[in-house]
């Protein structure tokens, strides 16, 4: 991992963008791998075991907690979104066996198996 400072210069500003660069050619914001560490935080005092987390194209959060894959909204409060995660994985498991819970829409869409 090679941490760098990429500058660019367009329309007469210049810009400083600090990202790392990854062997396999991947760029990741440092502003990203913040959102990321806030969010191993975060889970870590709620008891969530978040892992493989990362951040989609489209710039959502997306994770893994035991076999439910996590899609969180980057627009939305993250804080709220464990909040309920938290409850949702309470009190769902017990019943059925849950497969995704999506966050990105007005109300959350968790899907079965």
């Amino acid at each position: 991992m090679i941490k760098k400072i990429l500058i660019i210069f367009t329309l007469g500003i210049i810009t400083v963008v600090s990202y790392i660069y990854f062997r396999r050619s991947t760029v990741i914001h440092i502003q990203q791998v913040d959102i990321i560490r806030q969010l191993q935080k975060n889970a870590k005092k709620k008891n969530l075991d978040l892992t493989n987390i990362r951040i989609s194209d489209d710039n959502n959060l997306m994770a893994s907690l035991k076999n439910i894959t996590i899609i969180m909204s980057s627009n939305k409060d993250i804080e709220n979104q464990l909040n309920s995660l938290q409850k949702i994985t309470k009190s769902f498991t017990i019943e059925r066996n849950i497969k995704i819970v999506d966050f990105r829409f007005d109300k959350i869409v968790i899907t079965y198996d």
